[in-house]
Parts: C-alpha cells; structure tokens; sequence
C-alpha cells in the first residue's frame, strides 16, 4: 500500500484509499488464494480501511482545517481501526476489549521506531546494528508487557457467541456512519495540494 501510494505521489498522481486497497487486495489474493481466510489478514485490511475511511472524517468533523494533537489523533486512529476490526473480532475470538483503545494509545506511537529499527538491522552489517537491536528490543519488550498486562484485566473484554455470521451486519451501522459523516463534511478522500506550483506540473492528476 505504502509503495502504490509512493510511487502514485512521485509522479504526481492521487489515488483513491478505496481503490488502492482494491489493489492490493486483488494483488495479496493472486499471490495465496488461501490468504483470504487468514484472520491476521483480515484484520490488517480491516484496520487499515478503518484508519483509510474513518479517521480522515473523524478528524474533518471535529476539527476541520485544524490538526488534532498527538493524542486526539491517536485516539481516532485506535476508534477507527478498532471499530472496523471489531465484527471479525467478536466472530472469531467471540470477545471485543473494552480498552483495546487505550492498548492502541500506549503501543501505536513506538511501531515505527520498530518498524525503522527493523529496517536498519537488515541493512547494516551485523556489528554495526548492536545499538538498533537494543532499541528494537526495548520498545517490542514495552509492546509485549503493555498489551499482556491490560489483557489479564478480568473486565476488559465483553464476552458473545462465536462464529455467528449474522455479527458481520454491524458492519452496515459502521458504513451508514462514515456515509453521513462524508455528507456532513463533503470531505474529499483525493484531496491533497499539489507538489509544484508551475502550471505544467502543479496539476494533481485524480486516477
């Protein structure tokens, strides 16, 4: 997805969020037909099309041309995946958590010093990565505690059925809202400045 919406930016072209993750979708299920009943998969794009559709409109709606802060913002990142993730959720684990949002909070912030830690590693020579290895260590090790400490809180999930197809209807209430949020922001989602301002290069070219 990262890589699409990359080159789409170098050459000056917007895309659609809706369409690259068609994309991608469509490219991930010709690699492995199989993948599509992987719940790690599904959740990934679940998540992602939560953080994609929802918070770009949460953010319009309560703060408009303004930017959120740092929490603000993590806080409608971690409701928006959270709440796009959650039918899959309660289908396969038969659980939603109550504070899966302050779990986001806590860990969101340190994932791309790992992610860019990771990356580091696996390009320097093996000497040379002993400090990225302590960092990567010390921040997956803070993940890890945070995320085991907050489950073994006894009401920090609400128990249902598992397996009952008819949870994945909560995904209508969840469209209908990011559909009247749209109305009420006339938010555009391939809307973005353009990355010259001379007339032959300005232009923003909407696939």
């Amino acid at each position: 997805m990262s890589s699409l919406a990359l080159i789409a930016e170098y050459f000056g072209r917007k895309f659609h969020p809706g369409r690259i993750l068609i994309y991608v979708i469509a490219i991930s299920i010709l690699a492995s037909p199989t993948i599509i009943m992987n719940i790690a998969w599904q959740l990934s794009f679940a998540s992602y099309a939560g953080i994609m559709f929802l918070s770009p409109l949460l953010n319009e709606y309560f703060y408009g041309k303004k930017s959120p802060s740092f929490i603000a913002e993590m806080i409608i990142i971690a409701i928006s995946a959270q709440l796009f993730c959650a039918p899959i959720s309660i289908y396969y684990y038969g659980q939603i958590s109550i504070i899966g949002i302050v779990a986001n909070i806590l860990v969101t912030p340190v994932i791309p010093a790992v992610m860019a830690l990771t990356a580091l590693i696996g390009i320097f020579p093996r000497l040379m990565t002993i400090p990225f290895l302590f960092l990567d260590k010390s921040f997956l090790s803070f993940q890890i505690f945070t995320i085991n400490y907050l489950s073994e809180i006894k009401w920090a999930a609400v128990s249902m059925p598992p397996h009952n197809p008819v949870i994945f209807l909560l995904y209508f209430p969840i469209l209908l809202v990011v559909y009247a949020l749209k109305r009420r922001t006339k938010y555009s989602f391939r809307s973005g400045p353009a990355l010259d301002k001379s007339p032959e290069y300005g232009k923003i070219y909407v696939c």
